[in-house]
């Protein structure tokens, strides 16, 4: 039923985006919110990004896409994808497998939460959500910045005095 834009290079995903935004432009249907525009995080700990969409529709009636962009060198990385309401892990970029997580519950409810647990410094960047249905689409951003842990120095062992 729904076939998704495999973007070969960061400008077609770009162009495929301003598509998805104009669209939702137009047709002024499907909206995404973000409930916080960016998020801070300490490496190794796990965080919940959150957006939310209106109209609310049962998720076999749409396409959720979350990717990632680290840079703007750099091409978009597939976090999440949902496609009429089946998560296809085997599209998420390798370093995401066993570390997202969605709350299917929260979809019917017009909210998307994407857990992320083990956070590296590398996860950090621009979170983008976009959902898509029949009439259009729309999309949001959210940023992460994941800090790295700083060792504690060592405390001196006492000496012990005889």
């Amino acid at each position: 039923m729904w076939t998704f834009l495999k973007a070969n290079s960061r400008e077609e995903m770009i162009s495929f985006l301003l598509l998805v935004v104009l669209t939702a432009s137009v047709c002024g249907q499907l909206q995404v919110n973000v409930s916080q525009p960016v998020y801070q995080a300490e490496e190794n700990s796990n965080i919940t990004m959150e957006w939310t969409f209106t109209p609310i529709m049962p998720p076999v009636d749409y396409i959720l896409y979350i990717s990632l962009s680290e840079s703007e060198y750099e091409p978009l990385t597939t976090v999440y994808y949902l496609l009429s309401g089946a998560d296809h892990s085997k599209a998420r970029d390798e370093r995401f497998r066993g570390r997202v997580q969605l709350d299917k519950d929260e979809l019917i409810k017009g909210t998307i939460r994407l857990h992320l647990s083990s956070l590296t410094t590398n996860d950090s960047g621009t979170y983008w959500c976009v959902v898509l249905n029949k009439d259009g689409g729309s999309m949001n951003k959210s940023s992460l910045n994941v800090t790295a842990v700083t060792p504690r120095p060592e405390e001196p062992e006492p000496t012990k005095s005889l």
